[in-house]
């Protein structure tokens, strides 16, 4: 079995991360191809129609990995519907993982227009392809629990267990309490709903508490974000560390005490897998696909919008609380990990092509 993997690889992205674990567990198994479509705000359908039909040509089965739902006049508002009338036309079997479907929460005449332009996005992707993968329960309701739509969680990580004061002191931290957010700086995350509390935060601890956000921009749209972060850090209410090496990811998380991801929406968060899979303990906000794993794990700790102030000083206090999180952590690791998911992965592969 020849499978092809179409998408985001090789670059500075939350998808891109996840093909390479798939794809290196993948190729323990079977074997499978990368076609980067790594520019994907390109007006040009050809180019991707190109790598597309190159894929068709040397798979038997091609699996996509990419973000679908975003700006209408890129790739994932006009080239998404075009790109799967294609793949219909050559009938080689489709796998399509839907890693993110939501625009946050939005109000009035935006919130119809959001609803209207994702049925759409829906109506080719769900109908064009064999089988929808979702990583949560909360996504594939959303989907309308399509016969032809499955879950597989998203494979956690083998992170080395580092000392925590080790790392702050490599990192410069020692003598704080670390809450750190992970991943890319992006307007979806509410850092306002922590970096407002900082002050009454530290009234009530007995040494300084410091935010750290592990991450740099995603892109310069959300320019008016960057800036007031920045500005914020100029103030020395935060640490902003940039955008961190895959290799020093380790590092930056075991210098935490807490990782915090105030979220305005999520469908699933890759930057969360990582940091658990660091043994970390999180807060995080009240949203579905978090509320499934503390629902079924326990693993995490879910946040409102008002209790971040209090939650966070409660768990830097807690030691017992951190513990128990870090125990549930263990387990979800355990039937959660890279290779469990590339079985799944085989197994609907060939379901399909035994259709």
């Amino acid at each position: 079995m020849k499978i092809g993997v179409v998408g985001r690889y090789g670059v500075k992205d939350g998808i891109a991360i996840y093909t390479k674990y798939l794809v290196e567990e993948l190729n323990k198994i079977e074997i499978v191809r990368v076609f980067p479509l790594n520019n994907p705000d390109s007006n040009n359908i050809f180019s991707h129609l190109s790598i597309i039909l190159n894929a068709i040509k040397n798979s038997d089965i091609l699996h996509f990995q990419e973000r679908l739902y975003g700006h209408l006049w890129k790739f994932s508002g006009i080239l998404t519907p075009l790109i799967y009338l294609f793949l219909a036309i050559f009938r080689k079997p489709v796998i399509t993982t839907i890693h993110e479907r939501n625009w946050g929460r939005r109000n009035g005449v935006k919130a119809k227009f959001v609803r209207i332009y994702m049925a759409f996005i829906d109506f080719f992707v769900l109908s064009f392809s064999d089988l929808v993968i979702v990583h949560t329960k909360e996504l594939k309701r959303n989907l309308g629990d399509k016969s032809n739509v499955i879950m597989i969680r998203h494979g956690t990580f083998e992170m080395p267990k580092l000392n925590k004061t080790e790392s702050k002191s490599k990192l410069g931290f020692l003598g704080k309490y670390v809450i750190m957010n992970f991943g890319f700086l992006d307007s979806k995350k509410n850092y306002s709903l922590i970096i407002d509390s900082l002050d009454e935060i530290n009234k009530k601890m007995d040494k300084e508490v410091l935010l750290v956000l592990a991450g740099g921009p995603r892109n310069e749209r959300d320019r008016a974000l960057f800036d007031w972060l920045y500005q914020k850090e100029k103030e020395g209410k935060l640490k902003i560390a940039g955008f961190i090496p895959e290799k020093e990811i380790p590092n930056w998380i075991s210098s935490a005490d807490l990782l915090v991801f105030p979220y305005s929406s999520v469908s699933e968060s890759g930057a969360l897998q990582i940091a658990l899979s660091c043994r970390k303990p999180a807060l995080v906000s009240d949203l579905g696909a978090f509320k499934e794993l503390k629902e079924e794990y326990s693993c995490v700790e879910l946040v409102s919008d008002r209790e971040w102030e209090l939650k966070i000083v409660k768990f830097l206090k807690d030691k017992k609380k951190q513990n128990f999180l870090v125990s549930r952590i263990n387990e979800y690791l355990d039937k959660n990990s890279w290779q469990q998911s590339a079985l799944k992965h085989i197994e609907s592969y060939e379901g399909i092509l035994k259709i």
